[in-house]
């Protein structure tokens, strides 16, 4: 309920609340961050006139198409709000207002997918390699398996190791799938990383926003793992060629692994 509160429903963009609940934290970190407010609103009274001889739903899809464009060239961890009718607010993390940079005049990744970008970008945000992310996800299954086979053992005793069936029983099942997805969805939501990720000082933040992702984005990553596990890891492998590092769960869940300074 409280993330369809921050979200406004027409551009699905962040709304004026998450600003005001999430803007102190943002303007407390050490980085640079500048918000700025702009309105595609002028003195020629365009909205007005577009709603005036169109009607109001076309004055709407004129605002959800500002509003794609504008997200189109912010950076991954920028949050774009629209503020209210055709104001929109941008808060911009780790940068610097001249000429010769601008989030704003960034060429997006749009047309460039098959592009391998380094892994810090000019603002000195350093995504999560492929690499790093495996070392990652090793750590976390060595710690899984180290809670869970002694469990199963002491349940099912030997022969549970020797078994043909895919799941053995209830037990199994909640030890083997309920508790690892719960342990990592929940180690998401309160830390932003699990335990691999925590060692190797690696985090997740919201695609689109420099912000926490919202629970039900870790649900949906979670979830795409096994999407993105079809076929052979496809999904999983992208990340080593993508702009921002993003594999095939993140892109579905909106989220992206930066490295932690």
């Amino acid at each position: 309920m409280d993330n369809e509160r921050r979200q406004d429903p027409l551009t699905k963009l962040h709304n004026r609340r998450h600003l005001y609940l999430e803007g102190p934290k943002q303007f407390s970190m050490p980085h640079r961050l500048v918000l700025c407010g702009f309105s595609h609103d002028d003195q020629s009274g365009l909205p007005q006139k577009i709603n005036d001889s169109f009607g109001h739903t076309a004055g709407d899809k004129v605002l959800v198409e500002v509003a794609a464009t504008l997200l189109k060239h912010c950076r991954t961890y920028d949050v774009l709000i629209r503020f209210g009718g055709e104001e929109f607010t941008l808060v911009m993390l780790n940068c610097r207002i001249d000429r010769h940079h601008h989030p704003m005049t960034e060429q997006t990744d749009a047309d460039n997918k098959t592009r391998t970008a380094p892994a810090t970008d000019k603002t000195g945000i350093e995504y999560a390699g492929f690499w790093i992310r495996v070392a990652a996800t090793l750590i976390d299954s060595l710690l899984i398996i180290l809670i869970t086979v002694p469990l199963l053992y002491g349940i099912y005793g030997e022969h549970y190791f020797n078994r043909d069936l895919f799941i053995t029983g209830l037990r199994d099942f909640l030890i083997s799938w309920v508790l690892p997805a719960l342990a990592a969805v929940m180690f998401w939501i309160y830390l932003s990383a699990t335990p691999g990720k925590v060692i190797l000082h690696l985090k997740i933040i919201a695609a689109g926003s420099s912000g926490h992702p919202f629970p039900r984005q870790f649900v949906i990553r979670y979830l795409a793992y096994f999407i993105a596990s079809i076929p052979l890891g496809a999904g999983l492998l992208r990340g080593a060629f993508d702009v921002r590092k993003q594999g095939r769960h993140d892109k579905l869940a909106n989220t992206v692994v930066i490295r932690e300074r």
